[in-house]
Parts: structure tokens; C-alpha cells; sequence
């Protein structure tokens, strides 16, 4: 008797997923500028401003993005690491919010993308201009611009763990991520504008 062994379908990577079926489609929409797309990981941008992308438009124009892929299913909201497996908070939510505050690096735009990983199809991607979201979903407890206390807006819901122990707040996009996120308010609710490829119920809660 043969045995037949036969292979495992391929499995997107974040970054595959963002090149090859993300990327393309938010440039069809207008989402993102046309470009020469380069990726930035394990460069300076990268480790110290979290920067994936680089876009190099023709005209000279440069637009760096911060891209984070989930599989299989919308959950209508921006993902925001804010504590490590190692249980530091020196993560994006306070790096990205203290360059936004005091003039720093950043990514240009933020893009949270759904996609069907074993299809390799896009469910929908969201984005964001990055300086809005930190300017929006955190801010000091008190009147200290380098406090260590800070409070989230009422976009955010409650926090989730990921594989490794790291925790993610989860920022309510439309109606569909008020839901999952169990937040009260969602980012377009409060006028923050967010493209989308797909459009959703969009909820207008203004809870704070």
C-alpha cells in the first residue's frame, strides 16, 4: 500500500497578506497612494517609529504605514498592542502617542486589514491617518503631557490577549466592532475619519 501525503495549503503570512492582497486593493479604492511599495521590516523605521511600509511615490511623495492583518473574520476595529508578552508597556500605544504629542516619527497612516487566510481573499481593511487615532484613543489622566497614567476614549473596549501573552486594546471602528470591542462609542461616531474598502453600519454611538 502507497501512502499519499498530501500538502498543506499555504498559509499567509501578515506580510504576504498585506503585498499581495491588502496592499493592492486599498490602492484600487484610493485608500493609498500609487507607489513603489517597500518593505521596512527590521530597518531603524521600523524598531524605532513602527513603520511596515514604505510607499515612494513618483513625485518624490513618501507615505509610511503601520499594518496589522487578522484572519477570517471583520471585526470592525483597530487592534493597538499596549502591553508585550514580557509584560512591558513600552509598546505602539504609548511610543506612537508620545511621537504624535511631542513631534516624533510615526507612520503616516494606520491599516487594519481582514483577510481570508486560506483563500488568500480580502474580507475588508481599514485605514486610518495615525496621528487622528493616537490623538483620539488615548490621553493623559491629568494635565501632564509625559504622565504614566492615561485613559482610553470610549472607542476602546476591553483588552485582549493574543498568543505570547501580549495585550491588545481593541478600538471600535464601525457598529459591527462597538460589538465586539464592548465599547460604547466607535471612531466614526466621534467624526474620525476612516476609510474602509468595504463599507459597514458605521453606528453613530457618542458615548465617551
Amino acid at each position: 500500500m502507497t501512502l499519499l501525503q498530501l500538502p498543506k495549503p499555504n498559509k499567509l503570512s501578515p506580510e504576504d497578506a498585506y503585498r499581495d492582497v491588502v496592499h493592492p486593493a486599498l490602492v484600487a479604492v484610493g485608500l493609498v497612494p500609487r507607489g513603489e511599495l517597500v518593505h521596512a521590516e527590521g530597518t531603524t523605521q521600523d524598531e524605532r517609529a513602527g513603520i511596515d511600509w514604505i510607499v515612494a511615490q513618483r513625485n518624490g511623495t513618501i507615505t509610511t504605514l503601520a499594518t496589522r492583518a487578522q484572519w477570517d473574520r471583520d471585526y470592525g476595529t483597530f487592534s493597538i498592542r499596549w502591553r508585550t508578552g514580557g509584560g512591558s508597556h513600552n509598546t505602539e500605544l504609548l511610543k506612537r502617542y508620545r511621537s504624535v504629542m511631542n513631534g516624533g516619527s510615526y507612520p503616516t497612516l494606520t491599516i487594519q486589514a481582514y483577510v481570508n487566510r486560506s483563500r488568500g481573499e480580502l474580507i475588508n481593511a481599514y485605514v486610518v491617518r495615525t496621528e487622528d487615532l493616537y490623538r483620539h484613543v488615548i490621553m493623559p489622566a491629568g494635565d501632564d503631557p509625559d504622565a504614566t497614567t492615561f485613559r482610553t476614549c470610549g472607542c476602546a473596549g476591553h483588552n485582549r490577549p493574543a498568543p505570547g501573552g501580549a495585550l491588545f486594546i481593541p478600538v471600535a471602528i464601525t457598529e459591527r466592532g462597538r460589538m465586539a470591542a464592548e465599547s460604547k462609542a466607535t471612531l466614526i461616531g466621534h467624526g474620525i475619519t476612516v476609510g474602509m474598502v468595504r463599507a459597514q453600519s458605521v453606528g453613530y454611538g457618542m458615548g465617551l
